[in-house]
């Protein structure tokens, strides 16, 4: 069975952001779905955060949840509400204004630093987290800050990703000002390896997966291999098996580990032969390596 637009009813229609159709719709609320359709059905109106509540049946802290989604998204915008609207704009900027009436002092300074970090008015659901952030996590407001900008150099700047990063430091014990600049140094310095080693490696257009970057992680901050020894190592790979392989070019840059070498001297005057007396002719395993590559698998073979 298959499925087409009924044209028919095309004529009662409205047009949706492509955002929308973009986004992971396999992982995507179906609250924040709603929402987004709702809203857009009746484009000219404005609506409240109790009056889609009372229309969807739902809490308000999860039409909040919803619109702050789309806000960050950028397909709805914060609009102060007017005289002459029936219904306050969709999520004004006085809801979450109202709310900081009678907050701490230290509050107030990092609600006000995160706006100016951020460049906008926090949403609610930012707003949240905040206090959970340091309420429950406990992490002083000027980690939080430093939090707050990491989330924005990776441009995941909103309120999931903001506490998923915020517990993930508090895990790991990165609850103080020197320890979160230590690792923020450290993950640049990560990021700068990783892009140096794509280099050589050709990669362009594609981020490395996980288990690559553990490989590249344990040859630089395990081994101690310098980029020269890297490229060693690649440069052999290609020679040997033509192509590229994460698990392969492990192996040889490992076993320069086990075998102590240290520069590209060292690695380049190893040699991959054996025998067993010196009088004896030696098999050149780099050879055999190179032909049983280019041997197509056998099918189907009788015995």
């Amino acid at each position: 069975m298959t499925y087409r637009i009924n044209f028919k009813q095309y004529a009662n229609h409205f047009a949706l952001p492509q955002e929308i159709v973009n986004d992971d719709l396999a992982n995507l609320d179906a609250l924040y779905l709603k929402t987004a359709l709702l809203i857009f059905k009746n484009a000219d109106k404005h609506y409240s955060v109790n009056l889609l509540s009372n229309l969807l049946g739902q809490p308000e802290s999860r039409i909040e949840e919803a619109l702050s989604y789309w806000i960050d998204r950028g397909v709805l915008i914060e609009e102060k509400s007017t005289e002459s609207a029936a219904n306050v704009t969709v999520l004004s900027k006085r809801s979450v204004q109202q709310r900081r009436e009678n907050t701490p002092p230290e509050l107030t300074y990092l609600l006000d630093c995160t706006e100016n970090l951020i460049g906008r008015t926090i949403s609610p659901a930012e707003y949240k987290t905040i206090i959970h952030v340091l309420e429950y996590l406990r992490l002083p407001a000027d980690v939080v800050l430093m939090a707050v900008d990491y989330c924005l150099t990776t441009g995941k700047m909103n309120a999931r990703y903001l506490e998923k990063t915020c517990a993930a430091w508090a895990d790991n014990g990165i609850v103080t000002h020197e320890l979160a600049e230590q690792y923020l140094a450290f993950l640049k310095r990560e990021r700068s390896n990783e892009n140096a080693v794509k280099k050589i490696l050709g990669i362009e257009n594609r981020a490395l997966t996980e288990t690559e970057r553990n490989f590249i992680r344990k040859w630089i901050e395990e081994y101690h291999f310098s980029l020269d020894m890297i490229t060693a190592a690649y440069e052999r790979m290609i020679q040997w098996i033509g192509k590229l392989s994460f698990p392969y070019m492990n192996k040889i840059l490992t076993s320069w580990h086990e075998q102590g070498f240290s520069t590209v001297e060292e690695a380049k005057a190893e040699k991959k032969t054996t025998g067993v007396k010196d009088s004896q002719a030696t098999y050149d395993l780099e050879e055999i390596e190179r032909f049983w590559d280019q041997v197509p698998a056998l099918k189907g073979r009788k015995e």
